[in-house]
């Protein structure tokens, strides 16, 4: 799970629209990057992101990609990996792996890998 920092700054200084474009950008990123990883990009909700990966290296591979990229820009994101079952139900994914993802994302830090 990656959540995007710095995205509230970036709607104060230039509005709605550029700031949505950047954070849009953003999170496109994170889909090709996860693609590129032949993993599933599950959803996005607001600048959250949830992906499940086949292994925790192909993850952390992703996450250090994510990370590098997006020190380019005036976004980071925090970021939790953990690994185990997940259930799949009505187009999303729940479970103890879930949750704890959730939490180790909210206490990262942004920019880390």
């Amino acid at each position: 799970m990656a959540d995007v920092v710095g995205s509230t700054p970036l709607y104060e200084r230039f509005g709605d629209d550029a700031a949505l474009q950047q954070v849009s950008d953003c999170l496109d990123a994170m889909r090709a990057i996860v693609a590129q990883h032949g993993d599933d990009f599950i959803y996005s909700k607001g600048d959250d992101v949830l992906s499940l990966f086949e292994s925790p290296e192909m993850a952390l591979r992703a996450v250090c990609q994510i990370s590098q990229q997006l020190t380019k820009g005036p976004l980071s994101a925090r970021i939790g990996l953990h690994f185990g079952a997940v259930i799949r139900a009505r187009a999303a994914v729940f479970g103890d792996v879930v949750n704890v993802t959730a939490r180790l994302s909210s206490t990262a830090n942004p920019g880390r890998c």
